[in-house]
């Protein structure tokens, strides 16, 4: 199995969510993942969360707290800080497994969670997927086996550990009990490990009735919590429904007071402002046409009032200038014969004198003779004294009479006209006091805008509500669905319980057949391992005398080094280097020997190492080792001039950099620029 991604959530110092892609093309010979990070920047917690994920308190990492102490101090600083007191490791394994005949892809993916309870009680769920389906377990010694089958935790101390640390497997003390009991685990050929298994299954068994009744309680309450959610959500239903049916109600009552304001409210305001302006032009005018009028009247009216009598009045005039004519006409004919009296009867001294007798007959003749030239006018006699009018005078009269009655007449036309416009003006004005009557006031205007602006201020809060509402659906859902997920879970685990027999007895099964199956695999396995660790031991060393034999003991794995001569040596007289070395090739051993092809994660890669045995680790151990490998490494072991002999096999690089109190994982080489 090789490892495919590393994530974690607020697991020791990575707060919340962080990952890491491990996935490797082997085909074009860059299987090298490097991490480079400073120490005690979050190496260690890689491969120990690595390790914690696929088998918790079985991946050994207490040293002297309890199981439960080591999950509680695993939970991040700053999320617990928070209130947050959840955290948790996952790991994916991609690989391949026989089905038949057939080899198919295989994808392996454990989570374990876990959280504080109480005060210092952890709470811990394991959850193991194979090729995207969450897989149902009766119990976590069942988890354990499963993973154990693929990748048991006896290996993950040889694929998954600190270098400088590996040379353990080179103590005396190892020689006969402790690595060739982990070498026979490592291979999963170990009678033993069966057996106890079998042993405390028995035990097991009486805990199902436990698990069962909490799964049941859990399930009831988890049923009542979603009911409970689902009458919640209803009601919220029911009121986003009432809200919307009251905005819809709203916006329609807005729509109507809007298209009132636009076609009669603001445009009725500019109408009635045009009107009234209008309205007061014709006033204007109508006053004007008045004035007008009351002068016309004073001045022409009596004309105007005589006009059908004005021909006879002309003809009284001609009448009374022909009058006027005899009467001076009889007047000079008085006048002259008054003359000739008065001469009769005022004798002039220069004549002699006239007697009575004469006088009274030259009068006599004077009237006779005149009574017969100028017969007399009788009806004249009475006008005698009537002032005449000169012809010249009459005449200028006459004419200034025909002017005047010219201009009543044109006048007289006018104000035919101006009478004629005046009930125009009257009629327009009548009409358009009758318009504004009916066009809006401002007070209605306002009092429309003002409703509108309350109408949307309610619509605008009804948005706030339904989108309240909307927010508390949402996290319902997110409720049930979480609830739905628990009920899933635990459905598994009532399925699982019902199933756990049938399992069981094809577990012995197969146990039974698989016993038989390592008894012969157990003779090829010494024999590869031996030869495998010798040959890269010589590889690594660089001194001649290095030139030992691994000796392995084909029933117990028991390893030990001969000298040329085949005499024993002890691996104590190894040098640090040396025992580096030794466990190094133990380790390449048993990864080239397994069943399955494992990914490698090495801290520290070259330990105690030296210049030369370096070089021979780049380039003799790590581009053969495993198609993945992955080295967590410091500035000071995998130097610019390493890490330039490293690309070569590099596919991707890391690095884990501290901001403020929690790691980060960035992409890429940036030590020199957190430098």
């Amino acid at each position: 199995m090789k490892y495919n991604k590393f994530s974690c959530y607020n697991y020791g110092p990575f707060y919340s969510n962080n990952e890491i892609d491990f996935s490797v093309n082997s085909g074009d010979g860059k299987t090298v993942i490097i991490i480079h990070a400073d120490n005690g920047n979050g190496k260690t917690s890689i491969i120990n969360g690595t390790k914690l994920a696929l088998h918790g308190k079985n991946a050994l990492l207490t040293q002297n707290e309890t199981y439960n102490q080591f999950l509680l101090e695993k939970i991040n600083e700053q999320s617990r800080a928070e209130g947050n007191t959840q955290a948790w490791v996952e790991v994916d394994l991609t690989g391949t497994e026989e089905i038949g005949e057939d080899e198919v892809e295989l994808t392996i993916r454990v989570k374990r969670k876990w959280q504080i309870i109480g005060d210092r009680d952890v709470s811990q769920d394991v959850f193991v997927y194979k090729n995207g389906i969450l897989i149902d377990f009766s119990n976590e010694d069942d988890i354990n086996t499963f993973i154990n089958s693929y990748i048991p935790h006896e290996v993950i101390q040889f694929f998954a550990f600190d270098a400088e640390k590996i040379r353990y497997v080179a103590n005396e003390s190892n020689d006969a009990d402790e690595l060739s009991n982990d070498i026979n685990n490592t291979l999963n050929i170990s009678p033993y490990l069966q057996t106890e298994y079998l042993l405390e299954r028995f035990s097991e068994k009486q805990k199902r009735v436990l698990i069962t009744n909490q799964t049941n309680t859990n399930t009831a309450a988890i049923e009542a919590e979603r009911t409970h959610l689902e009458e919640e959500k209803d009601y919220l239903l029911k009121e986003r429904k009432k809200n919307q049916l009251l905005q819809e109600k709203k916006k329609s009552e807005l729509k109507r007071k809007r298209k009132w304001l636009m076609e009669h409210g603001y445009k009725g305001e500019q109408d009635r402002t045009k009107l009234e302006w209008k309205l007061d032009s014709l006033k204007q005018e109508k006053e004007a046409i008045e004035l007008q009028f009351t002068n016309f009247s004073s001045d022409i009216l009596p004309y105007l009032i005589l006009l059908d009598e004005m021909e006879d009045v002309k003809e009284q005039l001609e009448s009374e200038h022909s009058l006027s004519s005899h009467v001076m006409s009889y007047r000079e004919t008085l006048e002259k014969k008054q003359m000739h009296i008065n001469t009769v009867l005022n004798n002039d001294d220069t004549l002699p004198p006239l007697l009575e007798v004469q006088k009274k007959q030259l009068l006599l003749r004077i009237n006779g003779s005149w009574d017969e030239l100028f017969p007399a006018q009788h009806s004249l006699t009475p006008l005698y004294h009537f002032e005449a009018i000169p012809n010249k005078e009459f005449g200028g009269f006459v004419k200034k009479f025909k002017e005047k009655m010219q201009q009543v007449l044109i006048t007289a036309n006018d104000a035919k006209l101006s009478v004629s416009k005046y009930d125009e003006h009257l009629n327009s004005i009548k009409h358009l006091e009758y318009n504004l009557t009916n066009l809006p006031t401002s007070e209605q205007t306002d009092k429309q805008d003002r409703e509108s602006k309350g109408l949307t201020s309610e619509i605008n809060t009804i948005d706030c509500m339904l989108k309240e509402i909307d927010d508390k659906v949402l996290i319902i859902d997110q409720k049930l669905i979480k609830c739905e997920q628990s009920l899933q879970e635990l459905r598994f685990q009532l399925r699982r319980n019902r199933e756990i027999k049938e399992r069981l007895e094809v577990g012995e099964r197969v146990l039974s057949l698989y016993g038989e199956f390592i008894s012969q695999l157990k003779l090829e396995k010494a024999k590869a391992i031996q030869q495998r660790a010798e040959e890269m031991f010589h590889k690594l060393t660089h001194k001649e005398a290095n030139n030992f034999k691994f000796l392995i003991d084909e029933e117990t794995f028991a390893l030990s080094l001969l000298r040329t001569d085949g005499t024993p040596r002890p691996k104590r007289l190894l040098s640090e280097a040396e025992k580096q070395i030794y466990g190094l090739s133990i380790t390449f051993a048993l990864g080239t020997s397994s069943i399955r092809e494992f990914g490698f994660m090495i801290d520290s890669p070259f330990g105690k190492l030296d210049k030369k045995h370096r070089k021979n680790v780049i380039h003799q151990f790590i581009p053969v080792v495993s198609s993945q490998v992955i080295l967590l490494s410091h500035d000071e072991e995998i130097t610019p001039e390493y890490r330039e002999e490293l690309l070569h096999y590099t596919a991707k690089e890391y690095t884990i950099k501290y901001n403020g109190n929690n790691a980060m994982i960035l992409e890429g080489y940036k030590l020199s620029e957190m430098g």
